[in-house]
């Protein structure tokens, strides 16, 4: 299992392949990190709960997650091919 700072890592190299300011790197990681620990915290919150009601709330979390992934990556597509 990777740890927060590999896949910190990971992600920031895929995202920017290229050099970018400090202060960019900085605040990124910090909003990467920020996210991170509220998604431990829900993912906890939700292990205290009933199995089936934890499950529930699990799925709904990747929901989000993946629902706001993929308004992303169609709106980098949708500006490229406007491009």
């Amino acid at each position: 299992m990777k740890t927060l700072k590999e896949q910190w890592e990971e992600y920031f190299r895929c995202v920017y392949p290229k050099a970018v300011p400090i202060l960019q790197e900085q605040e990124t990681q910090k909003a990467f990190y920020a996210g991170a620990v509220v998604a431990l915290r829900l993912a906890n919150e939700a292990a205290k709960l009933p199995m089936d009601e934890a499950v529930v709330q699990m799925e709904k979390l990747a929901s989000e997650g993946i629902d706001f992934c993929d308004d992303v990556l169609n709106s980098l597509i949708l500006s490229t091919r406007k491009n």
